[in-house]
């Protein structure tokens, strides 16, 4: 005998079957595509060219095998999953320590410089791909990985920093205070103990990373 408390029973009405077919429909079209593009990949290359979301003919599993064999595909997601992962952690990184700086430590013009990484934001990537290409070939760097994972990375930062912004604003300075009571330097504090409570934080801050893998 099933036990329950009176009056819990869910009631299944008309708007109840109606919001569930209407979360469905939605669902279902925006996984549409997706499902066209893993069933596409069966197909040969004359059913591609003829349209059809289903292949006409035997569905050809051994795409991924020539994919992978004659494309070097592995080559390829193996570089976009170090420069994104290197991106993404530098990037990370960066911001902690500058937010550290800005929001934690006191300085002259720390205010000006948090307006300026906020106004970098407001800027277009395009506006400094040439700045950025004359810098690189004088530093030596193109046609190198590096070349990717700066930008990237750099890119994480203005983001990062206006997030734990808020974030290290919210929490007591005591604890600064009391890590370099006991002999704590100041990355010892940033890796230490504000890294364990950033976690979360940086983990919101995705806008960057999900670029940076978009890109990649």
């Amino acid at each position: 005998m099933a036990l329950g408390i009176p009056g819990t029973r869910r009631r299944f009405g008309a708007w109840t079957v109606l919001k569930h077919v209407i979360l469905g429909s939605v669902s279902l079209a925006f996984a549409a595509p997706f499902l066209w593009v893993i069933i596409t990949s069966f197909k040969s290359p004359q059913e591609y060219y003829k349209g059809g979301f289903f292949p006409e003919g035997a569905w050809h599993f051994d795409n991924y095998l020539k994919a992978i064999t004659h494309f070097d595909l592995l080559h390829f997601y193996r570089n976009s999953a170090v420069m994104s992962v290197s991106a993404v952690a530098i990037g990370l990184v960066l911001s902690m320590m500058c937010a550290y700086a800005l929001f934690r430590l006191r300085f002259r013009f720390r205010n000006v410089m948090f307006i300026s990484l906020v106004v970098l934001m407001m800027l277009p990537p395009q506006l400094t791909l040439i700045s950025q290409f004359l810098l690189f070939d004088r530093t030596h760097i193109l046609n190198t990985p590096l070349a990717l994972i700066l930008p990237y990375a750099l890119g994480v930062l203005p983001l990062g920093v206006f997030i734990l912004r808020g974030f290290y604003k919210e929490l007591p300075i005591d604890l600064d205070h009391a890590a370099r009571m006991d002999g704590a330097t100041d990355m010892q504090i940033i890796f230490l103990v504000l890294l364990p409570l950033s976690l979360p934080v940086l983990a919101t801050a995705d806008g960057g990373p999900r670029d940076i893998i978009g890109h990649c």
